[in-house]
């Protein structure tokens, strides 16, 4: 008895916040949903009509943040091509929305190569001072990757090789190698993409970087190098390399 009533109220609840959300919310409710299953038909009818690129949810994510994050790549060019803005921050600086970044959180080479040729700064903050290859050299994503298309196991050979070839685009796109983060994974740490490299443990970005001229020496906050954190995580595949290194100076 108690659970049909219970049910019933979650389904009176559903309805009102349906009925208070704006027309825009809805649309964009809808539009969202179709971008996720893949079916471009309505955003593409909805552009047409001379729809607004950058209409957002009800906190703030545009359409293009829901194509990315879902790895829609044909949506992200379809949005791109009406003039969505592909970053926003506040008056503070801090980031409320950063396809770029995004992209290169989760591993999408593509997309952010199609960023890139739309013209958006390789370096741009998506807080106050994280850019794309921070978050790209950081491989936190792993089992939560939301792309449909990626079924990849975490840490292996084909993720790997999606991170590495998302930091080689960046860079070659002038991505600063030594800029530092100053507020993740906490304030004031001071990281560099190669610290993150190696909190990821993984060498082919860790050796990427380095050959691209990543200072081994720079220190965070607490005065940690890229060797320090192999050590404290006992990555001995990295130490050898870092060490291997300094040997030969």
């Amino acid at each position: 008895m108690w659970k049909h009533a219970y049910l019933q109220f979650r389904r009176w609840l559903q309805s009102v916040a349906t009925q208070l959300k704006t027309p825009a919310q809805r649309k964009f409710d809808w539009l969202a949903e179709s971008i996720v299953k893949g079916n471009l038909e309505f955003l593409r009818l909805y552009l047409s009509k001379g729809g607004d690129p950058n209409l957002g949810s009800m906190d703030e994510n545009p359409l293009i943040s829901v194509a990315v994050y879902y790895h829609n790549v044909e949506a992200v060019e379809e949005l791109l091509g009406c003039g969505a803005v592909p970053a926003c921050h506040d008056e503070s600086g801090w980031g409320k929305w950063n396809a770029l970044a995004n992209s290169a959180f989760n591993g999408y080479a593509d997309i952010v190569s199609i960023l890139l040729q739309h013209g958006v700064p390789v370096d741009t903050n998506w807080m106050s001072s994280t850019t794309a290859l921070h978050e790209a050299c950081m491989m936190r994503c792993g089992a939560d990757c939301p792309a449909w298309d990626y079924d990849d196991e975490v840490g292996s050979p084909a993720e790997i090789a999606r991170y590495v070839e998302t930091a080689r685009i960046l860079v070659q796109a002038g991505a600063d190698v030594n800029a530092v983060c100053e507020d993740w994974p906490g304030p004031d740490v001071e990281y560099t993409p190669l610290h993150f490299a190696v909190e990821a443990e993984c060498l082919e970005l860790v050796a990427f970087l380095i050959a691209n001229d990543a200072d081994k020496g720079a220190t965070s906050s607490e005065g940690r190098t890229a060797l320090d954190l192999a050590r404290e995580r006992n990555a001995s595949n990295i130490i050898e390399f870092l060490e291997a290194l300094d040997a030969n100076m």
